[in-house]
């Protein structure tokens, strides 16, 4: 199944041009492009019509015959936002292969417009598997002038693998620092002088190919005013045509572009009214075919004129072989642009609104909205949103649907609450709920002035305030208030539509999960499931499965995880249809394999997806996953990176009420990794941060599930055992154990049952602690649960070696296995690398120059690199140091011997 994201791109734009009849070949140039094979980038320069896009064609003809792997990409001035020039630069690579930079798709849909350097390690590792020589063209660079877009091209051209080149198309040099490359031999360069016609190729132009019979003498003329002016050679070509025209030193004296202006609307007027309207109106547009023009000017015969601009050759340039799709050359287009502009201002508008109806009802989403405020209907391009939000948000295309919204004025989307609220619902769901109340609070008043003012039905209101609903509880868990989330929801709400019973569904269910009301919770979430499954909503059964997949973890059955994974890759036939939401079951896989000691599988899943998370993840989630690889790097013995990513979790929950619930949960992980490296006072001090007690006397516990309440009790236990209080510890963890088992939270249960049988160990009551081991192992064995005993240390690997092996087999296969872990040293006697990433050779090269003192623009000279290149690096340096300058750089990189300067 495809890409759904590729519903929305534009495929004539990775699509070459059709070869243009009656180009003149240019065997010179294709034999100097042809000559700088072995290096990276070959830029042509020069111009508007200078023929670089006929030449660029041409070369990929030559390398396409010669079997070559080569993409095509057209840029615009929409490709100056840099999510969009990254998702076409991979959909141009895709038509090589349709997997080849999936995970950077990946990553787009989920991050949207965000920082793309974030995807180049991605695209860079995509390009270096693949298993032929890639050359990627790129037209019209000069389109694109984001800084961003730029570094992204620059950044890829000194970084990919030797099997990536470069081809490039601008009218003007672009904002790449090439000196390096010039320096390596890396870079052909191809100018206006390079691409100026010669006299021989002048004659085959105008004498054999425009049937012109001119003489000698005045191709000569022609030759010497243009200078070679490709362009220009083709104006004069059609003013040339007319009956009687001859040269006239008047008319092309001087500078030969300066009468361009001259040349093309002599040519422009000389065609008939219908002809320059037709001209004009299809100007505006960046692409067209006849069924567009048709509707843009209401007329049924736009393929006559279409055929008619072909045989006059009037700049029209075919986008595919059918020969469907057209555009004009810029050259031309601009001048005709400027006449619309200038005299039929009032027609432009209507023509944009017209084609911005006509790309709606063809399914453009994209260019529908963008002609619809080009044409100043922002009421048009609202209500296309609205009408195809839903398909962006079951998608989980967050980002892009706030980003869209953003565009609409703020007047225009107070008369659109349906607007509103789904921008307030795309961020909450990208973990922005301060933002999202807000605008959520706007949608309020949008509806009440709608039912003052515009007499809603009945209907109508009952569906506006269900959405209210929705989104006002979907605020409140995002914001970890569930309590207030299943308070705001009335017990008889009964949403129409099966994606908003989906929804709600989702959110009660979560909201009673975290409140231990496990019946109901499961009995929900199938429900949203269950709806989500009806209209495809792969997002909303991604999330109802997450959720699930949390409630089987938390109850401690991890076999049981493993089947809700098999239910969505049941639900959802294809792994494309699911890659908005795939990083959802990839963190919880991550999880899963922590939990059963696979750290190999466990460590890149993790890695992979948190920063993804990042933006768009739920925030549950999302710590459970920085937790688990804090934990995975503590099991190793890496207690400098586990603590560097628990620093990191404490950051990403938003400042609110909820903000200290969050650090709690993130800060137990903490002080159990401390209190694991026998760092005890830092641990107590961290007790004290969240006021925990460490009192002989305890508090008794609430009756039903409280999850900090529990969370807190569990590690003053924890901590009393530390300080020696084991009498106290013991009668604790007893009745603590006992409550959890009643209330089914089986995972806590097991770490409880570890404490309270390594007490007892600690008290010389061995059989009492045996006996305790037993029930523990009966909950683990079954689940392959090897992690929560990895993490107890040395004394349970005693406590395990010394346990009666009268136990049942399972018993016995698990005690076995575990042990066997310690000796082979998969726990902390296996101390790796000080980082989560390790640093590339050109990193340590940056670095220790660093620790030199060098400056970026010292390092870029000594690296022959840009100073922008040094900039990528030190960002990834810093990154995987988990620090924020240089001088942390490279203090911590002394500490873990990385640099010895």
């Amino acid at each position: 199944m495809k890409n759904p994201a590729a519903a929305y791109l534009i495929k004539t734009k990775f699509t070459p041009p059709a070869q243009v009849s009656g180009a003149v070949n240019r065997p010179r140039l294709i034999e100097r492009l042809a000559q700088s094979q072995g290096r990276r980038l070959a830029l042509v320069t020069a111009p508007a019509g200078f023929g670089k896009s006929t030449l660029l064609r041409q070369w990929y003809s030559v390398l396409m015959e010669s079997r070559k792997a080569c993409c095509w990409l057209s840029l615009d001035s929409g490709d100056n936002d840099p999510a969009t020039f990254v998702r076409y630069f991979v959909a141009s690579l895709q038509t090589l292969s349709p997997a080849l930079g999936q995970p950077v798709l990946d990553f787009l849909d989920n991050v949207g417009p965000s920082d793309v350097s974030k995807v180049l390690g991605l695209l860079i590792n995509e390009i270096s598997e693949f298993d032929r020589e890639i050359v990627f063209f790129l037209d019209d660079f000069h389109l694109v002038d984001d800084l961003d877009v730029c570094q992204f091209v620059e950044l890829l051209l000194n970084l990919a693998s030797p099997n990536f080149r470069m081809v490039i198309a601008s009218r003007v040099r672009p904002d790449l620092s090439l000196g390096s490359m010039r320096v390596g031999d890396k870079l052909t360069e191809l100018n206006a002088e390079s691409l100026r016609f010669e006299l021989a190729e002048s004659r085959e132009f105008l004498n054999r190919l425009h049937k012109l019979e001119l003489s000698e003498e005045v191709l000569d003329e022609l030759y010497q005013r243009s200078d070679g002016w490709v362009a220009g050679l083709q104006l004069a070509s059609l003013y040339l045509k007319e009956e009687g025209r001859s040269v006239q030193r008047r008319e092309f004296s001087g500078n030969f572009h300066d009468v361009a202006d001259y040349l093309a609307t002599d040519v422009f007027e000389k065609q008939p009214p219908e002809l320059q309207r037709f001209l004009l109106g299809s100007s505006l547009l960046n692409r067209f075919n006849a069924e567009l023009c048709n509707a843009v000017f209401e007329q049924s015969d736009s393929t006559l004129y279409i055929q008619r601009l072909k045989d006059l050759d009037l700049f029209l340039i075919p986008l595919d072989e059918k020969g469907d799709w057209y555009r004009y050359h810029h050259l031309f287009q601009e001048f005709l642009q400027g006449k619309l502009q200038q005299h039929y201002l009032q027609d432009a508008r209507h023509y944009s609104r017209r084609a911005s109806h006509w790309f709606d009802a063809n399914g453009f989403f994209q260019e529908s909205v963008d002609y619809a405020l080009a044409g100043d209907a922002s009421e048009d391009a609202a209500v296309f949103i609205e009408q195809h939000g839903y398909e962006q948000f079951v998608q989980g295309r967050m980002p892009q649907i706030d980003s869209l919204i953003k565009r609409i004025p703020a007047s225009v989307c107070a008369r659109h609450p349906d607007l509103l609220l789904l921008q307030a619902t795309a961020l909450y769901h990208m973990n922005q709920p301060d933002n999202a109340r807000a605008i959520c609070d706007e949608a309020r008043e949008c509806i009440d002035r709608k039912k003052t003012r515009d007499n809603l039905s009945d209907e109508q209101e009952a569906n506006l305030e269900t959405s209210m609903t929705i989104l006002d509880a979907g605020i409140q868990m995002s914001q970890e208030r569930t309590g207030e989330a299943m308070a705001r929801v009335p017990a008889d709400f009964c949403p129409p539509l099966a994606w908003q019973q989906g929804t709600i569904n989702n959110i009660l269910g979560y909201s009673h999960l975290m409140h231990g009301d496990f019946e109901s919770a499961e009995r929900l979430l199938k429900q949203a499931r269950a709806s989500h499954l009806k209209t495809r909503h792969s997002f909303g059964v991604a999330y109802s499965d997450c959720f699930m997949a949390m409630l089987r973890l938390q109850q401690g059955h991890l076999k049981q995880v493993l089947d809700i994974f098999r239910w969505f890759d049941d639900g959802i036939s294809s792994r494309q249809q699911s890659i908005y939401v795939a990083p959802v079951f990839d963190a919880m896989r991550g999880v899963l394999h922590l939990e059963m000691n696979h750290l190999d599988r466990a460590l890149p899943l993790l890695q992979a997806t948190l920063p993804i998370l990042e933006e768009v993840g739920q925030v549950r989630l999302l710590r459970l996953g920085y937790c688990s690889l804090a934990r995975l790097y503590a099991l190793r013995g890496d207690q400098a990176a586990a603590l560097k990513l628990l620093d990191h979790a404490l950051g990403l929950h938003p400042h609110s009420p909820s903000h200290d619930m969050h650090c709690l949960f993130v800060d137990a992980v903490r002080l159990e990794i401390l209190l694991q490296a026998s760092q005890s006072v830092q641990a107590l001090k961290l007790a004290t941060k969240h006021e925990i007690p460490l009192d002989d006397e305890l508090e008794p516990l609430p009756v039903g599930w409280e999850r900090v309440a529990y969370l807190k009790r569990f590690l003053q236990l924890r901590l009393l055992l530390v300080a020696g209080q084991t009498d106290t510890a013991i009668q604790g963890l007893e009745d603590f154990e006992q409550r959890l088992h009643q209330l089914d939270q089986g995972y806590l249960r097991l770490k409880a049952l570890l404490v309270l049988a390594l007490a007892h160990q600690q008290a010389g009551q061995t059989e009492v602690s045996q006996a305790i081991l037993t029930d523990a192992l009966r909950i683990a064995a079954p689940n392959d649960a090897y992690c929560l005993f990895l993490e107890e240390g040395e004394a349970m690997k005693q406590l395990l070696a010394s346990a009666p092996k009268d136990r049942d087999p399972l018993a016995n296969s698990f005690v076995e296995t575990l042990l066997g872990y310690w000796g082979s040293g998969e726990t902390a006697d296996n101390k790796p690398h000080g980082l989560i990433e390790p640093l590339s050779g050109r990193e340590i090269d940056v670095l220790t120059l660093m620790a030199q003192g060098r400056t970026n623009s010292d390092i870029a000279d000594d690296l022959h690199i840009s100073q922008k290149t040094v900039k990528w690096h030190a960002t990834n340096i810093f990154g995987k140091l988990g620090v924020r300058n240089r001088t942390a750089a490279v203090i911590t990189a002394r500490e873990l011997a990385i640099i010895d300067i």
